[in-house]
C-alpha cells in the first residue's frame, strides 16, 4: 500500500489530498506502480495503460548494508503512431525508495508528453 499525499498529476508538488492507494500484483514494485497509476490514471486514463517492461537494479557502491542502489526502468505505451517507450532511473540507499523516484519519473514524464500533445493515445 502506498500511503501519502497526491497532487492529480502525480508530482510531490502542490500536495492536495491524502490518499490510501493499495495494489497487489507480482511483486512490490509492480504493486507500487500498479498504486500509482490507479491513483494519478483518476485524472490522467491514458495512464493507466502505460506498461513496465523492464525493471533493472544495480549497485552504484558496493558498500554493503550501506549501498548506493541505482535502478533503472523502461516503460512502454501504445500510441496511434506505434509504440512510445522510454526509461527512467532512481537511485537511493533504499532500493524501494529508488524504485519509486524511477516509477514518478515515469508518470510525470508521460503527463509532461501528453500535455504538450505528442502523445495520441489509441
Amino acid at each position: 500500500m502506498i500511503k501519502g499525499f497526491f497532487s492529480k498529476d502525480g508530482t510531490d508538488d502542490n500536495f492536495k489530498e491524502y490518499h490510501d492507494v493499495a495494489s497487489s500484483q507480482h511483486g512490490p514494485v509492480s504493486s507500487q506502480f500498479r498504486a500509482l497509476k490507479k491513483r494519478v490514471g483518476t485524472y490522467h486514463p491514458f495512464v493507466k495503460k502505460i506498461k513496465l517492461e523492464r525493471y533493472i537494479p544495480s549497485m552504484i557502491d558496493k558498500e554493503g548494508v550501506d549501498s548506493t542502489m541505482r535502478v533503472y526502468i523502461e516503460f512502454s505505451l501504445q500510441t496511434k503512431n506505434g509504440e512510445e517507450r522510454w526509461g527512467t532511473v532512481g537511485v537511493s540507499d533504499d532500493i524501494m525508495q529508488a524504485s519509486y523516484e524511477s516509477l514518478k519519473k515515469c508518470i510525470e514524464y508521460a503527463l509532461i508528453r501528453n500535455e504538450k500533445g505528442e502523445f495520441q493515445i489509441k
